[in-house]
């Protein structure tokens, strides 16, 4: 079964929904801190709800405490504590009536096989990517510094091997400048957005020892 124009609409409406509630939970739940990532978690194996997940540099700081930074370990080792989202501080708790994860399990119901899921899968990736670009151009995410400081991009967190849609989304969703240093995040030849978050950190342990 296919995804038609009109549980299309159905299900981008309530991704909106859904997406809006859990990004202002997780802000209060971040109150007073500086998020530099939200985005949306989803796991391969014919589930169809998403998680909104959300990181801060304070919170990351405290992901990081005890790991040890190496010349031969640099800091690109732990950047799945940056950049997987299972491994994030704040997850969203809100819950929408007729979320897109209900609307979307009549269809999945219905798939057969995994390459007629995969399509089913593909086309609900774009619609949440879709449902995500109208929350930023209608501000959820912030304005100005806020929002420039904020990388936002869908991820699937049981498979670490693929960060082909990460990599696809966050292209869309975020500056040019902003994109091309999260696809080199794990590349320690290279700037990269790992590199300039870490920096946060070890400024923020600098006012934070100085206040002490």
């Amino acid at each position: 079964m296919k995804i038609t124009k009109e549980n299309t609409d159905s299900i981008y409406k309530s991704a909106i929904k859904e997406i809006t509630a859990n990004f202002n939970d997780i802000k209060a739940q971040a109150e007073g801190e500086t998020l530099y990532a939200f985005g949306l978690a989803l796991l391969d194996d014919f589930y169809v709800e998403f998680r909104c997940a959300g990181n801060s540099i304070e919170s990351l700081a405290k992901i990081m405490q005890g790991k040890d930074i190496t010349e031969d370990k640099g800091i690109e080792y732990y950047a799945g504590y940056f950049w997987r989202l299972d491994e994030w501080y704040y997850s969203g708790k809100c819950n929408v009536e007729n979320s897109s994860g209900d609307l979307l399990e009549s269809i999945i119901d219905e798939v057969d096989d995994r390459e007629e899921y995969n399509k089913v899968r593909q086309e609900y990736e774009q619609i949440l990517i879709n449902a995500l670009q109208y929350c930023d151009k209608n501000g959820v995410f912030g304005t100005g510094k806020e929002r420039e400081q904020l990388v936002i991009y869908v991820h699937y967190a049981d498979d670490y091997a693929d960060d082909v849609i990460s990599d696809y989304s966050a292209k869309i969703l975020n500056s040019e400048n902003t994109y091309n240093l999260f696809k080199e995040r794990y590349n320690r030849n290279s700037d990269n957005l790992t590199k300039v978050i870490f920096n946060k950190v070890e400024n923020l342990k600098d006012i934070t020892s100085s206040k002490d």
